[in-house]
């Protein structure tokens, strides 16, 4: 975890997958973020980028980062998230 902490930002690019996060990326973010008191993530800036197959351009998946990312104290950027649809 300590390549997490030394990072300026995150971007996290991840396909969607039954209109969520893979359970590997969720599990991922679970670890950096232990201890608590100490989180690789803690005030880091985020962008997040997908693809899928389907015509939302994993907007559900994107929706689920950001929602675990600001529980864990990041920055996501606004209006800078790629959706790339088919």
């Amino acid at each position: 975890m300590q390549r997490f902490k030394a990072a300026d930002a995150i971007l996290i690019v991840t396909p969607e997958y039954n209109s969520f996060v893979l359970g590997v990326l969720k599990k991922a973010a679970d670890w950096a973020s232990c201890p608590c008191d100490d989180s690789a993530w803690d005030e880091k800036p985020l962008n997040i980028m997908d693809a899928t197959l389907g015509t939302l351009g994993t907007a559900w998946a994107q929706y689920h980062l950001r929602q675990m990312f600001d529980f864990l104290n990041m920055f996501p950027l606004n209006q800078s998230d790629v959706f790339l649809p088919q």
